[in-house]
């Protein structure tokens, strides 16, 4: 909690904010707890103007981060995304979230499946941001449906589903997106997933991803 306060200070917000990372999206069980909860409480007393800040600091740690911080660095953004705390300072200034994305995106370049799932997570926080936001997070969620790795196709259906079913979309769209993602076998073949991707993307107003 004394940690948490630091954010509120520009000089130690960065250095604050690195240290937090590895807390809140590291793997010691109680630690990440009590890291959440401080980190979750404090954000959502803050005005608009630090939640603003908080999200641009986020923007240079993501920037900077190792092979060792980036997967808690991506945990830690999923749970601010999750529970849409950064969400308004995110509309309000949508180049960070725009750049959030794209760093994300960048991530996503991994074979490490713990990383890419962790990506899914953070792309399918972005989704109730703003429409490009929106329209950018689905078009790398297009491509990790037809991932090389069957886990990673499952894994991103499932939480795509999740996250549409939070947004407002026209009702035959949502039931369109619901059938291709529930009733497709995702960890199949490889072939069956890029027909249902396809038909995704035509669904929700996307263009198709091009086979390279």
């Amino acid at each position: 909690p004394q940690t948490v306060r630091i954010l509120a200070l520009p000089a130690y917000r960065v250095a604050a904010l690195t240290g937090l990372v590895v807390s809140v999206g590291g793997l010691t069980e109680s630690l990440v707890r009590l890291s959440r909860a401080a980190l979750l409480d404090f954000l959502g007393q803050q005005s608009l103007e630090i939640q603003i800040d908080v999200a641009a600091a986020v923007v240079v740690v993501l920037t900077s981060a190792t092979e060792r911080t980036v997967l808690a660095l991506l945990n830690t953004l999923a749970l601010l995304s999750e529970h849409a705390v950064l969400d308004a300072a995110l509309q309000a200034k949508e180049e960070i979230a725009l750049e959030l994305i794209r760093l994300t995106k960048a991530v996503c370049a991994t074979t490490d499946v713990k990383k890419l799932m962790a990506c899914i997570d953070v792309l399918c926080g972005f989704l109730q941001v703003s429409p490009e936001c929106r329209r950018r997070a689905l078009n790398q969620l297009m491509l990790s449906l037809c991932h090389r790795f069957p886990r990673v196709r499952k894994g991103a259906a499932e939480k795509l589903y999740l996250a549409l079913m939070a947004i407002d979309l026209d009702p035959d769209v949502a039931d369109r997106a619901t059938a291709l993602l529930t009733e497709t076998i995702w960890d199949g073949a490889i072939e069956a997933a890029r027909t249902a991707r396809n038909a995704l993307c035509d669904a929700l107003g996307l263009q198709r991803p091009v086979s390279k």
